[in-house]
């Protein structure tokens, strides 16, 4: 269907309303470790991210919010820069790979870049879903037999964003989950 000339918004556009995000290092009330336009400049560099560049920009910025959230439960080294602050970037005490040290009043570009990578995986799929065969050892149907590996488990946060963040994290899958 067509717009209207002059009409502000097309009804069939009206699902794809751009939120409003905050990527404003320790707010309060931030909620993305990055803005759209730093992530959008971010994939512009990578190849093979079609599900990227094909999002509405409402989808993308759902995506920013997701992956931040999912990144803020991972057992950071450091402490956040602000008691006050929603998100668990930028914090204190970090040295990048050359031990230098980190700003602790900006989000790092590899803590940045992670989140814009994690955003896109998770426009591709959902990473975040249990497995289909969990719980299931074995299924057989008559003379068809399928045994499932119990050490192939599904990584929640992919190995491509694993390795922006590795060393900024205590061990990984430990039970140790929190913001502070």
């Amino acid at each position: 269907s067509a717009c209207l000339v002059g009409s502000e918004m097309c009804i069939r556009d009206r699902n794809y309303i751009l939120m409003s995000i905050n990527a404003t290092a320790k707010s309060a009330t931030a909620d993305v470790w990055g803005t759209l336009a730093e992530a959008d400049a971010y994939h512009a560099n990578r190849l093979f991210n079609s599900e990227w560049t094909d999002a509405t920009d409402a989808t993308k910025e759902t995506a920013l919010k997701w992956s931040s959230s999912l990144l803020n439960l991972l057992n950071w080294k450091g402490l956040p820069t602000d008691s006050d602050q929603a998100q668990s970037q930028p914090r204190t005490s970090l040295t990048d790979r050359d031990n230098y040290a980190i700003d602790p009043d900006v989000v790092y570009e590899d803590m940045k870049n992670a989140c814009f990578e994690y955003a896109w995986v998770l426009i591709k799929a959902d990473t975040t879903k249990e497995a289909d065969t969990t719980g299931l050892s074995k299924i057989k149907v008559a003379v068809i037999e399928l045994e499932i590996d119990k050490t192939q488990k599904k990584k929640k946060i992919p190995t491509n964003v694993m390795d922006f963040i590795k060393p900024f994290i205590f061990s990984y899958g430990t039970s140790s989950v929190g913001k502070g």
